[in-house]
C-alpha cells in the first residue's frame, strides 16, 4: 500500500472517529438540563431549553433587568453585578444564551429561533416587556442592542463593553456547521480549559487584574464549555447570528447607559470607538483601569454608576 493511500485512510478514519464522538450530542436542541445553582430555572421555547436564574430585589422594588453574558461565558459572569443591583432594588434575571452555560446546544435538527426572540419570549413569560431593562456584556451587548432596536418598548438599555454582532455569509454556513468543525471546537475546549493555571491567566489578562484571575473559580467557565454538543452548537450560533444595525442605534429613544473599560484589551479599539459614536445619546462611563470583564472584578463601582444613571433616568 502506498504512503499516500495510508495517509488517506488515516484521514478518513480520524474524520469518522470525530464524527462518531460528536454524534453523541446530535439530537434536536441537545439538552443540558441540570440544576447547577440553587436558583436555576428553565424556560422552554420550541426546541430550546433556556437556563436562567432570578435574583430578587431587596427592599423597595425599582425594576427588573435581563442580563446577557459574553462569548464563552454564562450567568456566572453577572453574579457580582446582580448582588449589587438587587441591594439597590432591582430584580435581576441572568440568562444563558443558546450554546452557552446550561442552555440547549443547537444542531442540524434544531428549528432555529433567533437569540433575540428567545430572550424576549423569556422576558414576556415573566412580566410585560415594557417593564424590563436589558443589560448586555460583550457578545450579550450585541444581542441586547438588537432587542432594543427591534423592541423600542423596553424601558432602557445597559451596555457593558458591548460587542456588536456580525452575521456570517449564508454561503459559508454549510462549511461552518458540520460535525468535523464542531468536534474540533469541542476538542479545543477540552484541552485548552484543562490547565487551571492557563485559564486563570486568561481571566487575569481580560480582567487586567492578576489577583482576581488567580483566585477565579475556573470550573464556572470550563464546566459548561465541556458539556456535550457545545462545539457544534458554537458553529450554529455563528451561522444564526443576527447582525447589529449600527445605523439604527442613534435612533433609540429609551435611556442608554454605556460602560467601557479603560484597558479593555479584548475588543478592537475601532469597535469600541464605533459603538460610542453610534450611541451619541448614551451616558458614557469609563472604568478606570477596567478590563473587558470589569462587570466581574469591578462590580461595586459599575453597579453604583448604573444605579446613579437609573435614578436620574427614571
Amino acid at each position: 500500500m502506498s504512503a499516500m493511500k495510508k495517509r488517506l485512510i488515516k484521514v478518513i478514519a480520524l474524520s469518522m472517529v470525530l464524527a462518531m464522538i460528536f454524534s453523541l450530542g446530535a439530537m434536536a436542541g441537545t439538552k443540558t438540563q441540570t440544576t447547577p445553582f440553587d436558583n436555576s430555572q428553565f424556560f422552554t421555547c420550541g426546541d430550546y431549553s433556556i437556563h436562567y436564574r432570578v435574583f430578587e430585589a431587596q427592599g423597595q422594588p425599582k425594576g427588573r433587568i435581563l442580563m446577557l453574558h459574553g462569548f464563552l461565558l454564562s450567568t456566572y459572569s453577572w453574579q457580582n453585578m446582580a448582588a449589587e443591583m438587587t441591594k439597590a432594588g432591582y430584580t435581576c434575571v441572568l440568562a444563558d444564551l443558546p450554546d452557552f452555560g446550561y442552555s440547549s446546544r443547537e444542531n442540524a435538527n434544531t428549528i432555529a429561533i433567533p437569540r433575540e426572540d428567545l430572550m424576549v419570549n423569556l422576558m414576556v413569560s415573566i412580566a410585560p416587556l415594557n417593564t424590563w431593562l436589558v443589560a448586555g456584556h460583550s457578545m450579550g451587548g450585541g444581542v441586547a442592542m438588537n432587542i432594543a432596536i427591534e423592541h423600542p418598548e423596553i424601558k432602557g438599555l445597559l451596555l457593558y463593553c458591548p460587542a456588536p454582532n456580525t452575521a456570517t455569509s449564508k454561503i459559508l454556513n454549510p462549511l461552518i456547521t458540520n460535525q468535523i468543525v464542531g468536534s474540533a471546537y469541542s476538542a479545543f475546549f477540552k484541552f485548552s480549559t484543562y490547565p487551571k493555571t492557563l485559564v486563570k491567566l486568561a481571566v487575569a489578562y481580560v480582567a487586567m487584574d492578576f489577583k482576581f484571575g488567580m483566585a477565579y473559580d475556573t470550573a464556572k467557565i470550563t464546566d459548561p464549555l465541556n458539556l456535550p454538543g457545545t462545539g457544534l452548537g458554537m458553529t450554529y450560533m455563528t451561522a444564526n447570528t443576527r447582525s447589529t444595525d449600527m445605523t439604527a442605534l442613534p435612533g433609540l429613544k429609551m435611556p442608554v447607559f454605556l460602560v467601557e473599560g479603560e484597558k479593555d484589551n479584548f475588543l478592537p479599539k475601532t469597535m469600541v470607538s464605533g459603538t460610542i459614536a453610534a450611541l451619541p445619546q448614551a451616558t458614557l462611563y469609563i472604568v478606570k483601569g477596567g478590563g473587558h470583564i470589569c462587570i466581574e472584578n469591578k462590580a461595586p463601582e459599575i453597579a453604583a454608576a448604573t444605579v446613579a444613571f437609573l435614578n436620574n433616568a427614571f
